[in-house]
């Protein structure tokens, strides 16, 4: 992998927003996800949730997942751009689903 970073938005709906993201040259650690609503950080959430589906892929111990939920006022709708990147770095989070088929 060429990048230090991997990680996915993988659900938004409502004004939750749920993926995973891991510093792969340190899997021991958790890094911090900054969610975007339009360009505007609307939230920060740690990546140290379990998901089964994240240990099965190798993705450290699998608590690299997380979950947050906006600010009132930011419901998710068609005609917002929601992002998300790995705090103190300029990795943008991948989107779409980040879990194994």
């Amino acid at each position: 992998m060429s990048e230090a970073y991997n990680g996915y938005i993988d659900t938004t709906l409502g004004t939750f927003v749920s993926g995973w993201a891991a510093d792969f040259t340190d899997l021991g650690r958790a890094v911090e996800v900054e969610v975007y609503v339009n360009g505007q950080l609307g939230a920060v959430a740690p990546a140290n949730r379990y998901r089964q589906d994240l240990r099965d892929r190798g993705v450290g111990d699998g608590c690299h997942a997380f979950e947050t939920v906006l600010p009132s006022g930011s419901v998710i709708a068609p005609e917002l751009e929601i992002s998300a990147r790995v705090r103190n770095s300029e990795f943008q989070l991948n989107c779409g689903t980040g879990k194994s088929t």
